[in-house]
């Protein structure tokens, strides 16, 4: 919802705001234009899984993950979703970014 979320990045003034992995219930054939229109909002990085099911490991959804990525541009930062410490060593191997949401990572 753009309206909701202008809304939302006029109240946060200067603090970014990041579109959490409900990003992941927009079907994959929708979510480069999303992605635009976050982009032209100013939203400065969305959490996804790459699929809308979390039962799925990320590391299925590299695919997904890369033609994100690629469609950025790096005018938004996609920001991994993983389920755990072992979801988040393997994907660094395959997936380059700077930060992670993680649901229960423990080092």
């Amino acid at each position: 919802d753009i309206p909701v979320m202008q809304t939302l990045i006029q109240a946060a003034e200067s603090t970014p705001v990041i579109m959490h992995s409900q990003f992941d219930k927009i079907p994959l054939r929708a979510q480069l234009k999303a992605m635009d229109a976050l982009i032209e909002i100013n939203v400065s990085a969305i959490i996804t899984h790459g699929d809308v099911s979390y039962l799925k490991p990320i590391l299925d959804n590299t695919h997904q993950l890369g033609r994100l990525l690629r469609h950025s541009k790096g005018e938004i930062e996609i920001i991994p979703e993983v389920a755990d410490s072992d979801e988040f060593t393997e994907l660094k191997k395959w997936i380059p970014f700077q930060h992670v949401y993680g649901r229960e990572i423990y080092h």
